[in-house]
């Protein structure tokens, strides 16, 4: 693996190109953000500009609407670079999730019906080769309902992810161990913890659908809180690997209970200050 990463950083147009390919195919998309992220950790700004650029293209052409996330991905790990803090990109991001929110829903006057076309032109023809006995006229109006915070929470998760995997690499090729203690010590603070409370208990007592939305990019972000505290569990602990694998294997068989939890004990750890034992560093 390692040989792979270092031929294709040695050149621009190879971390181009790869980065071109792998936008191409959903489930490799974090590989090129990590791409992407690695032009700018081992370069310059400039160069993870220029390596974006196949990214970019290749998402006009198929996903339009997240064509910007390998510019985000430049920013993202431009201040990476500089203040070392992977706490810190991840807290921008989550800002940046709540913006977008916020922004789609004062540009268009009703987000609901704006995706509900396209929801039924996407899933129905799916749904029915698929045989899945769901009722259209309750099932496509709650997923538009929320299909603006659950756009904007997966590009969050494939951004933080490119993001680390871009924080591996560099440190791979370096021969140091980057991503493990940063990820491990990642909180999101008191600040957006704050916020966040506020829009929990809002949505509850409103129901109004933006503060839905934005509970659940809120809960994404928060899930990856959960994550790395688990990681730090594992580490500390003397824990045996095992424990990781089995909760990477139970998150996506039990969504969204499992993310839930998990945002949970994100969110909470902020407040109590789970990782804070006397005597336990990171290493």
């Amino acid at each position: 693996m390692k040989q792979l990463v270092e031929w294709i950083a040695a050149y621009r147009y190879r971390s181009a190109l790869a980065a071109m390919v792998l936008a191409v195919t959903p489930f490799l998309l974090p590989a090129s953000i990590g791409i992407v992220t690695l032009a700018v950790l081992r370069g310059s700004p400039r160069d993870g500009l220029l390596v974006s650029l196949g990214a970019v293209f290749a998402l006009s052409a198929l996903q339009p609407l997240a064509a910007g996330a390998p510019l985000v991905a430049v920013g993202l790990a431009t201040l990476l670079g500089r203040f070392g803090s992977l706490a810190l990109c991840l807290q921008v991001l989550t800002l940046l999730g709540i913006a977008a929110v916020g922004i789609f829903w004062l540009s268009v006057a009703s987000p609901e019906t704006w995706w509900l076309p396209l929801l039924e032109k996407s899933f129905v023809p799916f749904m029915q080769q698929g045989q899945a006995q769901l009722d259209n006229a309750v099932f496509l109006p709650a997923a538009a309902r929320f299909f603006t915070g659950g756009l904007v929470a997966l590009w969050l998760l494939i951004l933080a992810a490119g993001l680390m995997i871009g924080r591996s690499w560099q440190g791979m090729l370096a021969g140091e161990n980057l991503l493990g203690p940063e990820f491990r010590q990642h909180r999101q603070g008191h600040a957006i913890s704050g916020i966040a409370a506020l829009v929990f208990i809002a949505a509850g007592l409103s129901g109004f659908a933006l503060l839905e939305n934005l509970v659940v990019v809120l809960v994404a972000v928060f899930m990856l809180q959960g994550l790395a505290l688990v990681h730090w569990l594992v580490r500390h602990r003397n824990l045996k690997a095992g424990w990781l694998v089995a909760v990477y294997i139970v998150l996506p068989l039990m969504l969204p209970w499992s993310a839930v939890t998990l945002a949970a004990v994100g969110f909470m750890d902020n407040w109590l200050g789970m990782r804070q034992f006397r005597g336990v560093g990171d290493a």
